[in-house]
């Protein structure tokens, strides 16, 4: 026995992100400075009023009739202006995360406003999501606290509430000097169990607020039922990882299995069609043997034909031969009957060219005679001019004159 209880004594790390430690140290009266501690560091990163003070809301169900899906936070508070804070812990960002954001942040802003009251009595909402792991398929660039309003494609908002602020822890970098108060829960909550069981905090946690939460914290160990509980629900988370290991396993089998299946289905149908295809190609293939058959006999009888005309063609080309035959000799007897001619005609032509030149030299000895002959006609009647002249000088008259030169005496007055 004494064995079991020191057992149950050893100091065990405790996870701030656990539901049940969450809501003991940000949902209870006893340490609502925690909470609004951690409000105004959220709120102070988004820029957005702080709050002076903060009462807890129970965590009620949100359901408006009993066909609506039930929904129940880990911590619900308001602050003194009437601002609604809501926020959840979730460890396993699996299936519609996103979804149930919204539908929770909806359900929470459609709660402020009571029945008959006006749209402008609704109250600013900030709903607050402290999320181990990443978003899953989150296009956005990772961030490790991302805000989330209504707005259109310019990015100008519609309106300032709802605000769901998400931090996602596995897109927190740890560094060592802390830009704003928001950093100092990242590494609370990134570091809970190691603090849960140290001695001293770190410098970067030296206040009050952290003092109180990791004694809350250590307070659990120090409690048998709320350790207890912690184990029962440490069991329950791991229990349902396993359970989800097992169902994803299962599911990935089951997938597997079905795509075998669809892949077996499918190659069945890819060789049925393949050889429905092969059937209707034989019979296309049947179909253009029947065809090329009738066009091979087309083709053989119009080969016979066309090797009687090519014999009609060879017995006339051999009777065409032997008239080109015929006609090679004739040509070659008129070729050597021309060639006589030409011999004939070379000789026509020499003789021809001697008659020609003998002709040229009688022409030009014709010209010569006739040159001289001209000549002496000049001469001579230079000298009858003269003659003339000196008979008429001399008293003779020129008909006188004429008659002793035997000149036409009608030419006697003319010049000679």
């Amino acid at each position: 026995m004494r064995m079991k209880e020191t057992f149950l004594l050893l100091p065990l790390a405790i996870d701030p992100l656990i539901d049940m430690v969450f809501k003991i140290l940000f949902g209870t009266e006893s340490n609502k400075d925690i909470l609004l501690a951690f409000l105004n560091a959220v709120l102070a990163h988004l820029n957005i009023p702080l709050a002076v003070s903060v009462e807890l809301v129970p965590p009620r169900n949100l359901r408006r009739s009993k066909e609506d899906k039930e929904t129940e936070v880990d911590v619900r508070a308001r602050d003194a202006t009437g601002r609604v804070f809501q926020i959840e812990v979730q460890l396993d960002p699996g299936g519609p995360l996103v979804q149930r954001m919204i539908y929770g942040t909806g359900l929470l802003y459609a709660s402020t406003l009571s029945k008959g009251e006006p749209y402008s009595e609704l109250k600013p909402v900030v709903s607050i999501w402290v999320l181990r792991d990443r978003i899953p398929n989150n296009p956005a660039p990772p961030s490790p606290v991302s805000e989330y309003r209504v707005r259109d494609a310019d990015g100008n908002v519609l309106h300032e509430y709802p605000v769901i602020a998400v931090i996602e822890l596995q897109n927190w970098i740890e560094s060592a000097n802390f830009k704003e108060e928001l950093e100092r829960w990242l590494y609370f909550f990134a570091h809970g169990e190691e603090l849960s069981l140290a001695d001293d905090l770190p410098p970067q946690l030296q206040s009050e607020v952290f003092v109180k939460a990791v004694k809350e914290m250590k307070r659990i160990n120090d409690t048998l039922e709320q350790r207890l509980d912690y184990n029962s629900r440490m069991d329950k988370i791991r229990w349902k990882k396993d359970l989800e290991i097992i169902a994803e396993a299962q599911r990935k089998q089951d997938q597997e299995r079905h795509e075998a299946v669809e892949a077996y289905t499918k190659e069945v149908e890819d060789r049925r069609k393949e050889v429905e295809a092969r059937r209707k190609e034989v019979e296309v293939r049947q179909k253009e043997v029947e065809v090329r058959n009738k066009e091979t006999e087309a083709m053989r009888k119009a080969i016979e034909v066309r090797n009687k005309e090519v014999e009609a063609r060879r017995k006339a080309i051999e009777a065409r031969n032997k008239e080109t035959e015929a006609m090679r000799k004739a040509i070659e007897a008129r070729n050597k009957e021309t060639e006589a001619m030409r011999k004939a005609i070379e000789v026509q032509r020499q003789q021809d060219e001697a008659y020609r030149l003998e002709t040229e030299a009688i022409r030009q000895e014709a010209e010569r005679l006739q040159s001289e002959n001209n000549q002496r006609e000049a001469n001579l009647k230079t000298r009858l001019e003269t003659v003339f002249r000196a008979l008429v000088e001399s008293g003779k008259s020129p008909e006188e004159a004429a008659k002793l030169l035997g000149i036409d005496p009608q030419d006697s007055g003319k010049e000679l």
